[in-house]
């Protein structure tokens, strides 16, 4: 009989907490997506949604399958290709739109979650908007 009140004490907590967490990761999101160009830190979240770092990181990962800083970094990258298919923003210039210090490490971010350099990122991106006559005529 114990165990059955402690189990239903214990879905009704987190039947409570739900709405809480749901805010909380929703707000946390929104902060990320308008300040993903400045230096965000795990610590910098919490204290702005009101929690332990290490309480927000447990809470984020559990909502999202992702930890923050996966989430930051798909953020800016998705930022990136925007930039990168949009404009003929410099290279470099993008990877400081997009909150990283340095050009060389954003390319290497950038290469391992897309499989590709930003450059050719960008190349692709031109090949495939270009019109099909321009295409075919390439081809002969």
């Amino acid at each position: 009989m114990l165990a059955s009140v402690y189990e239903d004490l214990t879905l009704h907590l987190q039947k409570m907490s739900t709405p809480h967490t749901n805010t909380v990761i929703k707000r946390v999101r929104e902060i990320i997506a308008a300040q993903y160009m400045e230096q965000l830190s795990v610590t910098s979240l919490a204290e702005a949604v009101y929690l332990t770092p290490t309480y927000l990181c447990v809470l984020f990962k559990q909502a999202t399958g992702k930890t923050i800083n996966e989430y930051i970094t798909q953020e800016r990258l998705n930022k990136a290709k925007e930039f990168l298919a949009q404009t003929n923003i410099h290279l470099y210039d993008v990877c400081y739109k997009v909150g990283y210090l340095s050009p060389s490490y954003f390319s290497r971010l950038f290469k391992k979650y897309t499989g590709q350099t930003p450059g050719e990122y960008r190349e692709n991106i031109m090949l495939n908007a270009r019109p099909a006559a321009e295409k075919e005529a390439e081809q002969l």
